[in-house]
């Protein structure tokens, strides 16, 4: 009796007991789209929305969009998310076709290169729009591998199974759809679809209510709770295409400051000033780089927003700690939490004044929860004061703290009450539960008023998203500064003014591997400044776990350790030699690619696309690195492939490699692949993470990794070629220069861009060439002096000559036959003066 009955709610779960009754009519092409009346025939009984209106934009070339809303009454659509076409595009231009099904109602896109459905609106299959029971499936008939759809810990690809997108505080746990529920912080509707020959295509779903994602081998389903059906789909066809295109419609990611890139160090538990200056000693003592000292929820009075505790963090001690780092290049962030502590302090009355705070259901004035401080408000980012108020908190804080970037956590946002405290809940008894979990499960109360006649119930889950961005316009409008305000929470498009990290992980083996998928969704997501607490936060970490982590960890984009106060001490230096030395050793190798990482984050920034990418990305053909090796291992741009270990008690990696050639990053060596292109790869706990570098590309490698302790000195640091020659003897790679500082240095135009080329032109010759494509920023004194070094990976013999217009620039000469690597020590020149380099063997 039990397996039926399980059986039967599974059935009714997917859908499959529902019909599609609707009928399309009135259908009306137009050289940029289409419109028709869909409608529910008779009289169908609350709580059907019977009349809807079809609305198809061709809004880009490779992006169609489609909207199916209530065509007499308005609902709610979740507004300043996505960026406009221009215009829209004509059937002409378009890359796609639509084909719509009158009776019953139905929907198909096709790509037009190959004529593959990319959306499918079975009318066959279920279709529902109901008041607060909404379900779009999309039926593809074909085997497709689905990522995307956070945010959670999960698989990658998505196993089939049932996913719960929905903002909450939710510390995991591992999440296979099996069942649902287990959503955690953010909400991201989007997803790349990937069949077995490598054809990429996109989706995404622009609602913000609570919802279920159904996936199985060949088709992806969404069940919303409100909103209206608002989606887009990208036509790709390689992975990175569909990226691309939707950071089109969602924005670009956010130009972060150079100096964000650096090692981030942070505890909750440095409960006193003494603490975080003894952390900040540690890394000096030790000789290990630091550039971000970070403050938890320590500093505060009582966990108060925008308070200092001058006893535990005198006033005048702390400025001259913050001015130390600042005078060493080095930055200040502190934590903010996302509700007002509702006692009689400055915060709170100045809200109240300015009435910022989403209103109660259940009596007049604002809404009570409960986190850290007691009772506590919380910010209606839709009131026309929340932005002035915000500011004007960060400006008194910034009075006693000279912080440079700002973190926004607990703002899901979190509740330590379900619902308004001391009150029942609303909307727990609704039609369909997304996650069969109560949604005012720690969190406010859904029936949460804000301004302009909005309710908590739409717009939970954008909660997180204006925090962050209202932070971030702080920086940019009141400090004239780029903004490095890293969240907890987030919603499509946040990427363009934020950045995350993944949130509250435990210290664990198979914690640390899940944290690849993770940074792979959020670059999907368009936030490529993310990472994971590095060695875990929640439970002890081990010497071993830490080590590894660290070496996995500083090749994340946000790199940061940061532990709770409940568990042992991690930092470097606290744990033996063997961490001592593998935690330094992993920052250097980050430090020595810190050119590389700028130019990959200005790139994104300039054209959207991934930073740390899985590998299909780069070769989407290849079905084993679509699952069976989609997350083992990672890439860094196009150039770098790595392997780390992941399994405790490992000391070597079993490493596949896509078919192309490489070489080891640290010393050139070429690795000679078998039929089944996986090896063997030695990984000694205490040494150096498998990086190999891919043969056709130039990384410019910093040459005072070694010694410098910020990466601000980098900026001074002459730089080696690293050149890995491809099978035709040619690479290239890139360097973005800024100041790392200003607003407006993308639209301005005020940056370079130096690209690099090189050509085994015979046996006996090699050109590298230097071109900028946008030559206009004015280095300050000192900054990148240029190329000390040229290292070529596949050569076939040594360098006999450098020359600049016949003139000799060669000081000195090495090569390795049994590697095939050679360098040449250049003299004399400086890439801002010529324009090539002439190479002879």
């Amino acid at each position: 009796m039990v397996t039926k009955i399980l059986i039967i709610f599974s059935l009714c779960l997917l859908g499959v007991l529902s019909q599609n009754s609707y009928v399309a009519s009135n259908i009306q092409w137009s050289n940029n789209g289409l419109t028709a009346t869909v409608n529910y025939p008779g009289n169908p009984a609350q709580p059907v929305v019977a009349n809807l209106l079809l609305n198809v934009t061709f809004e880009t070339p490779q992006r169609i969009r489609f909207k199916l809303t209530d065509s007499t009454t308005a609902r709610w659509e979740v507004p300043d998310i996505v960026i406009p076409p221009s215009a829209p595009v004509t059937i002409k231009q378009a890359q796609y076709t639509v084909k719509v099904n009158s009776s019953p109602f139905g929907l198909t896109i096709t790509r037009n290169s190959n004529g593959q459905v990319i959306f499918n609106l079975d009318p066959t299959q279920v279709f529902q729009y109901n008041n607060q029971d909404i379900i779009l499936l999309n039926n593809l008939n074909y085997a497709t591998n689905f990522y995307g759809i956070g945010e959670r810990v999960t698989n990658f690809p998505i196993l089939p199974g049932v996913y719960t997108i929905f903002s909450r505080d939710a510390a995991g746990p591992y999440d296979d759809g099996q069942p649902p529920g287990s959503n955690m912080y953010s909400n991201q509707p989007f997803y790349l679809a990937l069949d077995s020959e490598g054809n990429s295509h996109g989706g995404f779903f622009l609602n913000s209510n609570a919802m279920d994602v159904f996936i199985t081998s060949t088709s992806i389903k969404f069940r919303t709770v409100g909103g209206v059906i608002d989606f887009f789909v990208f036509v790709g066809p390689d992975p990175e295409d569909v990226i691309t295109q939707y950071h089109q419609l969602v924005g670009n990611p956010v130009l972060i400051p150079y100096w964000g890139l650096g090692w981030n160090h942070c505890r909750w538990g440095y409960n006193n000033l003494t603490a975080l200056q003894w952390a900040y000693n540690g890394y000096i003592s030790n000789n290990i780089p630091i550039d971000i000292m970070w403050t938890d929820i320590d500093y505060m009075i009582g966990y108060q927003d925008f308070t200092l505790d001058p006893t535990r963090y005198p006033y005048d001690e702390f400025q001259d700690f913050i001015d130390t780092l600042h005078e060493a290049g080095r930055r200040f962030v502190p934590i903010t939490d996302a509700a007002i502590a509702q006692t009689n302090y400055f915060a709170y009355n100045t809200g109240l004044t300015q009435n910022v705070y989403i209103g109660s259901a259940n009596h007049p004035g604002a809404l009570v929860g409960q986190v850290w401080p007691g009772n506590a408000v919380y910010i209606d980012w839709f009131h026309p004061n929340a932005t002035g108020y915000w500011h004007s908190m960060m400006s008194q804080l910034r009075q006693v703290m000279e912080f440079d970037g700002f973190w926004c956590d607990m703002n899901e946002p979190s509740n330590f009450c379900n619902g308004e405290c001391g009150y029942p809940e609303h909307y727990n008894n609704l039609p369909y539960t997304p996650g069969q979990t109560d949604l005012n499960t720690k969190t406010i109360d859904l029936a949460g008023t804000h301004y302009g006649g909005l309710i908590e119930y739409n717009v939970h889950s954008l909660y997180g998203m204006h925090m962050a961005i209202n932070s971030a316009s702080f920086f940019t409008d009141v400090l004239n500064t780029r903004p490095f305000v890293i969240t907890r929470s987030s919603f499509a498009g946040l990427g363009r003014s934020a950045s995350k990290w993944l949130g509250d992980n435990f210290s664990q083996f198979n914690w640390m591997a899940y944290s690849i998928p993770g940074v792979f969704n959020f670059n999907m997501f368009g936030i490529p400044l993310i990472g994971a607490d590095i060695c875990g936060f929640n439970d002890d970490t081990t010497p071993e776990l830490c080590s590894r982590w660290f070496q996995l960890g500083t090749l994340y984009p946000f790199a940061r350790q940061h532990n709770t106060k409940e568990a042992i001490s991690q930092e470097p230096w606290m744990m033996g030699p063997t961490l001592l030395e593998t935690a330094t050793w992993a920052i250097r190798v980050r430090y020595s690619l810190i050119n590389y990482y700028y130019y990959l984050m200005f790139s994104v920034s300039l054209n959207g696309g991934v930073v740390f990418k899985p590998a299909f990305f780069e070769y989407p053909g290849d079905a084993n690195l679509q699952d069976v090796h989609s997350s083992d291992n990672f890439m860094v741009g196009s150039a770098l492939i790595v392997h780390p270990v992941l399994t405790q008690g490992a000391t070597n990696v079993t490493a596949y490699f896509p078919s192309d050639l490489w070489y080891n990053w640290y010393n050139g060596l070429p690795i000679s692949l078998p039929y089944n292109r996986t090896i063997v790869l030695n990984a000694p706990l205490r040494g150096l993470v498998n990086i190999h570098m891919r043969g056709g590309y130039i990384i410019p490698r910093a040459d005072d990794h070694p010694t410098a302790m910020t990466i601000q000195e980098l900026r001074y640091s002459t730089i080696t070629l690293v050149v890995a020659l491809d099978a035709e003897g040619v690479a290239s790679g890139g360097l973005a220069l800024d100041d790392g500082l200003s607003v407006n240095t993308i639209s301005s135009g005020n940056y370079t861009l130096m690209t690099y080329m090189y050509k085994q032109v015979s046996s006996k010759q090699g050109i590298l060439s230097f071109t900028s494509s946008n030559h206009k920023y004015t280095k300050a004194a000192g900054e990148y002096p240029g190329v000390s070094n040229v290292v070529i990976y596949g050569c076939q013999s040594q360098i006999s000559a450098v020359t600049v217009n016949g003139v000799s620039v060669m000081d000195n000469q090495q090569f390795d036959g049994t590697g095939n690597v050679c360098s040449a020590e250049i003299v004399g020149v400086h890439p801002d003066d010529i324009t090539q380099l002439n190479f002879s063997f």
